[in-house]
């Protein structure tokens, strides 16, 4: 079984490699004819028409002409200051929309950190999925500006006013999930394979939004598409943060705690290294916010990934996964 998988794990590399040093940069100057392209870098010039869609990944996406179709980033570096008629889609992107857009389609972003100018003008629909505190997860490119910097009031009122939201909805996932204890038990017996399916997982993402994007009738799946792993990886990572406390109680001989304590002390301990750096971040000390939100991204990138992973092995919550019992099952709490 493990060979199998680690040549599976080989080929997605490959192909992985093999898209990155297949897309090349585009740059669009002059009007451009019926041509679907998919590129990692695309930039069109202000006085530049493309006929056609725009698809733009892992790249920069800069688009200041018109393009007579739909524009897509994927995990993509964005400027937009355009007239674009069909959709924008932004998935995992970061950048800036600027005075002179125009989005005569629907606007849809998700997990991603845009800077729009407020004279920006979209007729369509808009639709913004924030993922929360799992955001920066996909939009690895962000940075804060120097504005974000300065009001570090706001950001701590909104850092409080978050922790809150996550734990009385995480203690709400933990009250109405009954199966949570399947979870958790699975994550014991199988803590490696939890985690190697739960990066396998990651890696698939992005082709699968990939195939949704491109088939054009699965784009409006995509924000149902997201909301499934979003609900599946917040699920994984209450319980897991669950455990955590549980475990930390424990050590200290308080036993049969009631799973909000649990749940509360885990968010304590797990917003430590993100409260620092932000103090690095409000005090401009740039050594101290950039270590410990390495740190805070590690702690985070490693509970998603088994939280991912865990899901994918209990089919949310429906069976404990035991390969060398064969348990699979659907009734025992």
């Amino acid at each position: 079984m493990k060979k199998y998988f680690i040549l599976l794990i080989s080929i997605l590399l490959i192909l992985a490699f093999s898209m990155v040093i297949s897309a090349d940069e585009m740059t669009l100057d002059e009007s451009t004819g019926d041509s679907e392209d998919f590129s990692l870098s695309i930039d069109l010039g202000s006085d530049s028409i493309y006929s056609d869609d725009l698809v733009s990944v892992g790249g920069n996406l800069d688009v200041k002409g018109t393009v007579d179709g739909d524009v897509i980033g994927i995990g993509a570096l964005v400027y937009i200051n355009g007239h674009i008629t069909g959709d924008l889609v932004l998935i995992g992107s970061s950048g800036e929309i600027d005075s002179n857009t125009v989005v005569d389609g629907e606007f849809i972003t998700l997990g991603s950190f845009i800077d729009m100018d407020e004279n920006v003008e979209l007729s369509g629909p808009v639709t913004h999925v924030n993922l929360g505190p799992f955001q920066k997860f996909f939009g690895l490119k962000y940075k804060p500006s120097a504005i974000q910097k300065s009001y570090a009031a706001g950001s701590l009122i909104s850092s409080i006013a978050k922790f809150i939201a996550i734990f009385l909805l995480g203690s709400l996932v933990l009250l109405l999930f009954k199966k949570f204890k399947r979870i958790e038990e699975t994550i014991v017996l199988n803590p490696l394979r939890a985690f190697l399916i739960g990066l396998l997982a990651e890696i698939l993402i992005i082709p699968a939004i990939l195939v949704l994007t491109i088939s054009i009738i699965g784009i409006p799946f995509i924000p149902v598409f997201i909301l499934i792993i979003f609900i599946g990886v917040f699920i994984g990572s209450v319980i897991l943060i669950h455990m955590l406390g549980s475990f930390i109680f424990n050590e200290f001989k308080k036993n049969g705690l009631h799973f909000t304590m649990n749940l509360l002390l885990g968010l304590l301990i797990l917003s430590l290294f993100p409260l620092l750096s932000k103090i690095g971040m409000w005090f401009s000390i740039d050594w101290l916010s950039n270590l410990f939100g390495i740190i805070s991204f590690i702690q985070w990138y490693i509970i998603i990934t088994y939280a991912f992973g865990v899901m994918v092995l209990t089919r949310f919550g429906t069976r404990i996964y035991n390969p060398r019992l064969q348990i699979t099952s659907d009734s025992s709490d």
